[in-house]
Formats: C-alpha cells, sequence, structure tokens
C-alpha cells in the first residue's frame, strides 16, 4: 500500500485534497469523499469549499482562492440539490434542473423519469423533461392524441389526425372506421358498392345509411365532375366526419330538398364539402344536434344558407354567399364563425341578410359579414332577438349603401369595423364605417369576392388584436401575429 507520506514525495499531491490518493482509512478534506481511491466532491455536499491541487482561475472563468495550506478552494455551488431536481435557483430555462454536484443543467443530464413519470422524455432542444416528443408520441391518445410542445393536447384540425379525423368537440382522433364515395365510378358498379375503398358508395347517403350509432365514422368522399344529387341526412346519435378524398370540393347539390340534415344530438364534422344549386330549400339544418363546416361553401341556395334550431353551429374557414333566403339563422343553441366569410346573401325582400339569431349565443371572430341585404327595416348584417347574448371581435359588419347594419344590443362588439354601432360604448375599440362598405377595399365584390386587395387603404389594418387562443391563420391559411395583443387585419383575410 502507498502510504501518504509516498503519495507526497512521489506527485507533489497533497494527502486529503482534491484529485490526491487516498484509502479506505484515509481522510479526505472537508467537502470531499473518497471514492475509487481519490477524493472527488462530495455530491452531497453543496456549498462547503473544496480543495484542489493548485490555483488559478475556475473552469467558469472564476477566480479561486488560495488556502492556508497552498490550496486553492472552488466557490459556492450553483444550486443546491436538497431543494429538489427542479430548482428556483436554476433560472436559465434551457438548464432547469440541479443535478447531484450542485450544477444546473438540462435534461440530457438527468433521468426524467425519476423527476416526473408524467414526464419521462428528454427535449433536448428546450433542456426540459416532456410528456412526448416528434420522434415519441406514445402517451398522446383519448382525448390528448397530439403532441404539441411537450405537452399532450386535444386535436383541433383533422389534419393533425393523419389519415383520419379529428372530433372537433371532444378532441380525439378517429377514423379506423372508414367509408368511401365516389360519383365518378360507373353507374354499373353503383349497386355492387360496399362502402369500401375499391367499391365505394356513389351516393354520400349511401354510406350515411350504413353508420351505427356508436361508432364513430369518416367518410371520404371524391370530387367528381357530377354532384352527389340525393340528401346527405345525418340520423341522430351519429358521430360521422365528411371529408374530401383530393383536391377540391365535393359539390352536393339536392334540388327537391335540404343537401344537408344533422338530427337531434348527432355530430357531424364537414370538410372541404361545397352545397349549392338553387333549389328553394336550405342548404344545411341543423335540428338540435352540432354542425362543423371546416374549409367548406354554402351558395346560391333559393332559401337560407344554413339554419340551426337547438343546433352548435361551428363555421370556420368557410364562405356562406348568394343565399337569397339569407346566409345563417339559428334558433336557440350557438353560433361560431372563425375566419368566416357571410358575404352577398339576401335580397330586398328576404326576411334575414347575413346573420339572424332568435336567442342563444353568438361568438364571431375574425369574421367578415358584408354586402348583404334584407327587407326595409331589418337589420341586413345581424339581426337578433332580445335573449340572445354573445360577442364579437376582430370581425368586419358592413352593408352596401345606407339602411340599418346592426340589430343587436345585448352583443358585445369590440376591435371591430361597424357600420351601425349597437350602443355608444361599442365604438371606443371599433371603427365606424360610415356609409357603409367602399367596393374598392375588396378584391371584386361584384362577384361575391371580398377577399382584402392587398395594397389598398382600408380601415381594417392594425383595428384588431390578436389574443392566445384565436386562430393562428386567416381564411386562406396566411399567417396572423400570434403574439398577445398584436394589432392585426379586422376580418377573415389577411391580404
Amino acid at each position: 500500500m502507498t502510504s501518504a507520506g509516498t503519495d507526497t514525495a512521489d506527485t507533489g499531491c497533497e494527502p486529503g485534497t482534491l484529485d490526491c490518493t487516498c484509502h479506505a482509512d484515509d481522510t479526505c478534506n472537508a467537502g470531499l469523499v473518497c471514492a475509487s481511491n481519490r477524493c472527488t466532491v462530495d455530491p452531497l455536499v453543496t456549498t462547503s469549499p473544496v480543495t484542489s491541487v493548485s490555483g488559478g482561475s475556475g473552469t467558469d472563468g472564476t477566480s479561486t482562492g488560495s488556502g492556508s495550506d497552498g490550496s486553492t478552494s472552488v466557490g459556492p455551488t450553483e444550486c443546491d440539490p436538497a431543494d429538489g431536481v427542479e430548482n428556483a435557483a436554476c433560472e436559465e430555462p434551457s438548464a432547469p434542473y440541479c443535478d447531484p454536484s450542485g450544477a444546473c443543467v438540462g435534461c440530457s443530464s438527468i433521468a426524467c423519469a425519476d423527476v416526473d413519470a408524467a414526464a419521462p422524455l428528454c427535449d433536448r432542444e428546450s433542456g426540459r423533461c416532456v410528456t412526448c416528443t416528434a420522434a415519441d408520441t406514445s402517451a398522446c391518445a383519448g382525448g390528448t392524441p397530439i403532441c404539441s410542445d411537450g405537452a399532450c393536447v386535444p386535436c383541433t384540425e383533422h389534419s393533425q389526425c393523419g389519415g383520419g379525423a379529428c372530433n372537433l368537440a371532444s378532441g380525439e382522433c378517429f377514423g379506423g372506421d372508414a367509408l368511401w364515395v365516389d360519383k365518378g365510378v360507373a353507374p354499373s358498379e353503383c349497386a355492387a358498392a360496399d362502402g369500401s375503398q375499391n367499391k365505394p358508395f356513389c351516393e354520400i347517403a349511401d354510406a350515411l345509411a350504413v353508420i351505427p350509432a356508436a361508432t364513430p365514422t369518416l367518410v371520404w368522399v371524391a370530387p367528381a365532375a357530377e354532384a352527389y344529387a340525393v340528401q346527405a341526412s345525418i340520423e341522430a346519435g351519429r358521430v360521422v366526419a365528411i371529408r374530401s378524398s383530393g383536391d377540391g370540393r365535393p359539390r352536393l347539390e339536392v334540388t327537391d330538398a335540404e343537401a344537408l340534415v344533422i338530427g337531434e344530438g348527432a355530430l357531424a364534422l364537414v370538410d372541404h364539402l361545397k352545397i349549392g344549386y338553387p333549389a328553394t330549400f336550405r342548404g344545411a339544418l341543423c335540428l338540435g344536434g352540432a354542425l362543423w363546416l371546416d374549409d367548406s361553401i354554402v351558395d346560391h341556395r333559393k332559401e337560407i344558407g344554413v339554419e340551426g334550431s337547438g343546433c352548435e353551429l361551428t363555421l370556420r374557414r368557410s364562405l356562406i354567399t348568394s343565399n337569397l333566403g339569407g346566409g345563417i339563422a339559428t334558433s336557440g343553441g350557438e353560433l361560431h364563425l372563425e375566419n368566416a366569410f357571410v358575404v352577398a346573401n339576401g335580397w330586398a325582400s328576404s326576411a334575414i341578410g347575413g346573420l339572424a339569431s332568435e336567442g342563444g349565443v353568438i361568438d364571431l371572430v375574425y369574421a367578415s359579414v358584408l354586402g348583404n341585404e334584407a327587407t326595409g327595416g331589418v337589420p341586413a348584417s345581424l339581426v337578433c332577438s332580445a335573449e340572445t347574448t354573445g360577442a364579437i371581435t376582430n370581425s368586419i359588419l358592413l352593408i352596401s349603401g345606407e339602411g340599418s347594419s346592426l340589430g343587436c344590443d345585448a352583443i358585445e362588439v369590440t376591435q371591430s369595423a361597424i357600420d351601425d354601432p349597437p350602443t355608444a360604448a361599442a365604438e371606443r375599440s371599433n371603427a365606424l364605417i360610415e356609409g357603409g362598405l367602399d367596393g374598392s377595399w375588396f378584391v371584386k365584390p361584384s362577384s361575391g369576392d371580398y377577399h382584402l386587395k392587398a395594397g389598398a387603404m382600408t380601415p381594417f389594418e392594425g383595428l384588431a388584436r390578436w389574443t392566445t387562443g384565436q386562430p393562428p391563420t386567416d381564411f386562406d391559411g396566411q399567417a396572423r401575429p400570434q403574439v398577445d395583443g398584436a394589432p392585426d387585419f379586422a376580418g377573415a383575410d389577411v391580404p
């Protein structure tokens, strides 16, 4: 065995100091422990100085002081492990954890599963322990199937669910049970159709007729040269997603009835569908269920475009236009518009123009309600009963020329362009547009295109204020500022 004296003589290393030889019966200096025959830093001691062989600068550039024995002492550590791995002393976002030596480190230097069983993975980019990563989403399921910033969250778009669909009401992905519809197949093949991809149904109605009540089902519909012509009715209690299986929107043109009907308690999730044809029936009718219209169009019906009774209606990035009976009407229930256009609906003799609500709740965010018309004395942008409540923000509601535009005194209107303020208080955060809309602000309003014209001097730029939870993009997918309080364009479009 090499004695302490021999160690000093042979190496110049003072026994008991940092990195010097030690043995089981030797004593290392305070703050050190004998491990593998060497004095090393004691991980359980974080504030006591330890001694090293010689003076100089520490590895972090700080100066170390000399001890009375000619050795040098290292300064206090960054954090105290006794206060926990997640340590308030570690303020750097990329190094939020305290390791046993008292250093603040990122997650790659610790065992995340030992810190938080609910966040067992290391996100090396941020340095934090997380529940999921882009490479490992195994923890994300049920009502939180999507990994976002290291956390499992509900789905909010169908595209997040791969080849499936998102139950936008619950946040779950589904699509294992799928049916296929394609009117482009030869008519002779329709009789033998079973709804598989190889033998698709020829009408949307055929697929809806075989969906059981307890099974959320995805219906893929192919855009075809010929429109689908049979009423699509979703029966009570069903959960159905109708999505386009190709480029463009399949056309649902029913001449002898409402084109789309949602029954009591049913949930219809419609994505990229065009409901049209000048029939004297409503485009979509929702009776006590829920209807989501994403990236869809309802146009040129001789009746109301979309009507709900005790229904939850949600329209995102959708266009309701040129429906002679009016744009959207609700009785009870809820109406949510987000990045939606409701334009050029109604005419001089129609009972409603753009929007009408008889009780219930209205919620408009980044909506463009423009150029709608109604019979004399009826507010043409929005009319509602005294029982209707809700809010309008970051939106545009204007009519062409003179007349009444808004008829909802109980609705809170903020950060919007309006031509008929419901209350004096509402004027404080809105732009009051006297004389209604100016066609030069828009691309081609005579053809129903109310996108904002690029470069045009409009009162809409900077009027809106984006806040967390509002849509990150506009009607066309163009980015919004995504910073709380940042100024933005009011309405559905960012030019």
